[in-house]
């Protein structure tokens, strides 16, 4: 009689044998380490056949890209284009106290410090499942409900369930994490472009980013679209009151598509990496995820998440705070809604005007 030697089933993704009985703590550890290595193995490959590219070749070939794309909207395209030609007729809120926006990097240009390329990737990956995670998880206890219509996150539980998140964990800091949504006319590839282009981002959301600056490129992404990209950046957030301090985030900005075609696009705080990072409040992992909706409309849901001393901010300005509408989901949701309404009525004007006028 013949015996056949059993082998075990492994796993196709992380290669543990299947049999192996594990908590789902050390699953999940188990498929970062796994998604990470395949993430490096991309890294590392496309590193080596672009070695030669310069970030000014990247910047411009993304602006050449950018300003010959269509600048029309009709019922088949949604808003497309450049982004920064449709703004300079329309947008009225600017506030940089006269320096005007990117003008000059912010004090984070100074290279961070013990930081190479290859940390800069795992910490993007392990912030991206995070930003994910977040958004899966609705509701108690994570999420708490308002009657705004967004959700507010609970800072003793998300200890619980990202022990290993990203960024700092202060005694004195609390949690401020807000989660909104919102269906927009414009296309996900287009929002997508908007956002990694640091001047287009800057100019849609002059409201809240006084200074935007892309320090490095580590990855352009797949050809023809910002699929793995990664880029370091920093940016000054302000509220127009000289008395609400400015936040100064220093961060990796990830692009990614998920197989269920919903763009994410995660900021992961490399704060505590900058030898001048001098800010109190924190911002930790934020960013938000664009799902395409029929005839090019974009449902986007936005996840900001801030560590904050309540004693850094006046005590008039603290409902103002904790209202979202400084710094929180709440008011990056306003601004792109108003954004998106402003592009379609600057460029809808080949409408035809039908009906009597007087």
């Amino acid at each position: 009689m013949n015996r056949h030697k059993e082998t075990p089933t492994t796993c196709n993704v992380c290669g543990i044998p299947a049999t192996l009985v594990m908590s789902n703590e050390q699953q999940q550890l188990r498929l970062e380490n796994a998604l990470l290595r395949k993430e490096l193995e991309r890294f590392g490959a496309q590193k080596a056949t672009n070695h030669a590219d310069s970030y000014n070749n990247i910047s411009s070939s993304v602006l050449n890209i950018n300003q010959g794309a269509s600048h029309s909207v009709d019922a088949g395209h949604g808003l497309v284009g450049n982004y920064n030609g449709a703004m300079n007729g329309i947008v009225g809120e600017t506030y940089d106290g006269g320096s005007g926006i990117g003008s000059e990097l912010v004090r984070y240009s100074v290279p961070a410090q013990g930081l190479d390329d290859s940390k800069i990737v795992e910490l993007a990956v392990v912030g991206m499942d995070e930003l994910i995670r977040l958004d899966q998880t609705s509701g108690p206890p994570l999420w708490f409900p308002t009657n705004s219509l967004n959700e507010i996150l609970n800072g003793e539980e998300y200890m619980l369930q990202f022990p290993r998140s990203i960024g700092p964990n202060p005694m004195k800091l609390r949690h401020d994490g807000s989660k909104e949504s919102v269906v927009v006319f414009i296309n996900p590839i287009s929002l997508v472009d908007i956002f990694m282009d640091v001047s287009q981002w800057s100019n849609m959301f002059c409201g809240i980013v006084s200074r935007a600056a892309t320090l490095n490129v580590l990855s352009t992404g797949v050809a023809g679209n910002y699929d793995g990209a990664l880029q370091v950046m920093s940016a000054e957030f302000q509220v127009a009151s000289p008395s609400i301090p400015t936040l100064e985030h220093y961060f990796v900005r990830y692009c990614k598509l998920l197989p269920n075609s919903i763009w994410v696009v995660a900021d992961i705080p490399l704060d505590n990496f900058s030898p001048t990072s001098i800010s109190r409040t924190k911002r930790r992992v934020s960013g938000c995820l664009i799902q395409e909706l029929p005839h090019d409309y974009s449902n986007v849901t936005w996840i900001e998440h801030l560590e904050v001393e309540d004693n850094e901010v006046q005590t008039i300005y603290t409902p103002l705070i904790n209202s979202g509408l400084a710094f929180g989901a709440k008011r990056w949701i306003a601004i792109l809604q108003r954004q998106c309404e402003r592009l379609v009525c600057s460029m809808s004007n080949n409408i035809p005007i039908t009906g009597n006028i007087g």
